[in-house]
């Protein structure tokens, strides 16, 4: 009951007026306790997948951060490494708010986690030629059961990403030559269909708060952190993430 509250009371901070369009962005930066949204479509997986549901019952993605610089820990018997202090609450929802299901991550579900709890993990960009790129990355899914995948998704074969920043601030984007939406994907679009698809990225958005509401994300944020979320003690060095470079 209490993760469960903890949930419902972070969903609930109020964000500043003023979103900002950062899609065609180069950089984004995101204040603690900022807002970020993502909608994204699925159309295409019912074109790939003829003859099956057109509602894709799950879906993974990925935001590629800057590099935070910052030491790394690993989760217990794992070689998977993140970045303590670094945490984002996540759900998707439908485009007009009425469905909503938290995020999975499964290194944060692995350190006792509440539902909806997102790390930053450590990983590589490779631009083909180019030196790879030292880079933090959002990785997340979400099962869903087909009245839910309808409900969220409905004739627009649409939904929303929401993720709001718990910890430090934050900059979205991979760096010159990429925008902030080249830095979201959705590579794993799954249903009753034989063919797995990419998601659409559309509008990615920043919702950056007053100064005078840092204090009350700061504090919502260490509850989210005492009631749900175990971290063993930082490491100093880099290990690799347990997911491939992307």
């Amino acid at each position: 009951m209490k993760r469960l509250a903890t949930f419902v009371l972070l969903s609930a901070l109020p964000l500043a007026a003023g979103s900002v369009d950062v899609t065609d962005q180069s950089l984004a930066p995101v204040h603690q306790g900022a807002g970020v949204s993502i909608d994204f479509g699925v159309w295409n997986y019912g074109l790939d997948n003829p003859g099956s549901s057109p509602y894709p019952e799950s879906f993974g993605f990925s935001v590629i951060i800057q590099d935070p610089e910052a030491a790394t820990a690993n989760a217990p018997g794992s070689t998977a490494a993140y970045y303590p202090g670094y945490l984002f609450q996540g759900w998707v929802e439908s485009l007009d708010g009425s469905v909503s299901v938290p995020l999975y991550d499964p290194l944060a579900a692995q350190l006792g986690s509440n539902p909806g709890a997102l790390l930053v993990e450590p990983g590589a960009f490779d631009s083909g030629g180019a030196p790879q790129l030292s880079i933090g990355v959002l990785f997340a899914m979400v099962n869903l059961s087909p009245e839910m995948a309808q409900a969220l998704f409905g004739s627009s074969f649409m939904a929303r990403i929401v993720l709001r920043d718990l910890g430090p601030a934050i900059v979205l984007g991979i760096g010159p030559g990429y925008t902030v939406g080249d830095a979201v994907s959705e590579p794993d679009v799954t249903g009753t269909g034989p063919y797995t698809v990419a998601g659409i990225t559309g509008t990615v958005m920043v919702d950056n708060p007053e100064p005078a509401t840092w204090t009350l994300a700061a504090g919502a944020a260490a509850l989210f952190l005492a009631t749900g979320l175990r971290s063993p003690a930082a490491r100093t060095d880099r290990a690799p993430s347990s997911h491939p470079a992307l």
